[in-house]
């Protein structure tokens, strides 16, 4: 090995420390060009990363993540930028199958709890299954009851056949508490979401399931979540 480095070293007839500034440059990049070039992508992408974790995002008024069966055409990214510009809206839309507990399904589930827990999501529209399972098993504080708000009263009424209530509840924690806390809150028939089989506000999309829209327990602007609600209902 010693031999072989000091083979290289005096390819070009002399010791490699005697060699001019531009020979040791050839010779360095001649072995090394590899090293170097894996070196700078390395950079670059801890420079991406780096400008990504500390750029400055934007904020929005509301935020709105829609994930199960849907499909979508090439116009989506024009509605995206529409709600963006003209509501002030963020707009996250998943094709994801929650019957198949795949990779995806699982960071979803993990994922939209932890949203709500930071404050970065308003409006939740989920399959009917993913909604029930979250209330079921203790998260019912995730959502906002519907019938509490003032504004909603017309389009409730307008969805009374589609409404999403306690009383379809079916606990399956074992929290006595939180069974306790159901069997109250079923008395009093809080309405925790509105089934629909179609978002007429994003024409760029369709629904192959029923799901349910659902406001936040951490709504940032109640008023501006429910004018996007009527929107996309509309």
């Amino acid at each position: 090995m010693k031999l072989e480095r000091t083979d290289r070293m005096e390819k070009y007839g002399t010791p490699f420390k005697e060699l001019s500034f531009k020979k040791k440059t050839q010779h360095i990049w001649e072995y090394y060009r590899w090293y170097i070039a894996s070196v700078i992508i390395g950079i670059i992408i801890l420079g991406s990363l780096v400008l990504t974790m500390f750029r400055p995002q934007k904020e929005f008024a509301v935020h709105v993540v829609i994930a199960g069966k849907v499909i979508s055409d090439e116009t989506q990214q024009q509605d995206i930028e529409r709600f963006e510009s003209e509501w002030d809206t963020n707009l996250s839309i998943s094709s994801v199958n929650f019957e198949s507990v795949g990779q995806l399904e699982m960071v979803m589930m993990q994922k939209i709890p932890l949203l709500v827990r930071t404050g970065e999501l308003d409006i939740l529209i989920v399959s009917k299954n993913t909604h029930m399972n979250y209330l079921n098993q203790g998260a019912v504080d995730m959502f906002l009851p519907l019938d509490t708000i003032e504004e909603l009263k017309p389009l409730l009424e307008d969805k009374k056949d589609s409404l999403i209530t306690s009383e379809h509840i079916e606990v399956s924690t074992t929290d006595d508490d939180y069974r306790e806390k159901i069997e109250a809150l079923k008395n009093e028939g809080h309405i925790y979401g509105i089934e629909v089989n179609a978002l007429p506000g994003i024409p760029s999309l369709e629904l192959t399931e029923e799901l349910v829209i659902g406001i936040t327990g951490t709504v940032k602007d109640l008023s501006k979540t429910i004018e996007v609600i009527e929107y996309l209902l509309r």
